[in-house]
């Protein structure tokens, strides 16, 4: 099965105490709904349609997090951080919405920079077109303290 997401290698991750800087390359996804999978008499069950591609985003922030070596989650509980996002993405007709784009983002995020979202008091997202055409887009986020 092949892979949506991978470290930029030709982007390093930069990052402090105070900062995480990097790029994941692979078409931005926006953030979908759970759904109902089924119901059967009083049990429900939900279908999350991006497990998996949420779980190979994970797979590459769990590389980033063991790669410079530091804990995990990268910031402390209690810190007020601040997020930047910059979406490459092919074309802009039809394209994700940014706001679910980010969503995305900070949901897979959760536990490995950041233990829960709700320590993100600022977001800003930008959606560019990729400059090649062969490339299938890239996520460049930067999380820091305020």
């Amino acid at each position: 099965m092949p892979r949506h997401y991978l470290l930029d290698d030709e982007q390093p991750v930069v990052y402090d105490t105070n900062s995480i800087s990097f790029t994941v390359a692979g078409s931005p996804i926006a953030c979908a709904r759970a759904c109902v999978g089924a119901t059967n008499g009083a049990e429900t069950w939900w279908h999350d349609p991006q497990k998996r591609m949420r779980e190979e985003f994970r797979d590459v922030l769990d590389g980033i997090i063991e790669g410079v070596g530091v804990g995990r989650p990268h910031f402390e509980d209690g810190e007020v951080l601040d997020m930047t996002v910059v979406f490459q993405v092919q074309s802009t007709v039809r394209g994700p919405d940014v706001d679910n784009m980010i969503k995305f983002v900070m949901h897979a995020c959760e536990g490995y920079l950041y233990s829960d979202e709700n320590m993100v008091f600022r977001v800003e997202g930008t959606k560019v077109l990729a400059p090649h055409t062969e490339m299938t887009g890239s996520t460049h986020i930067m999380v820091r303290i305020l």
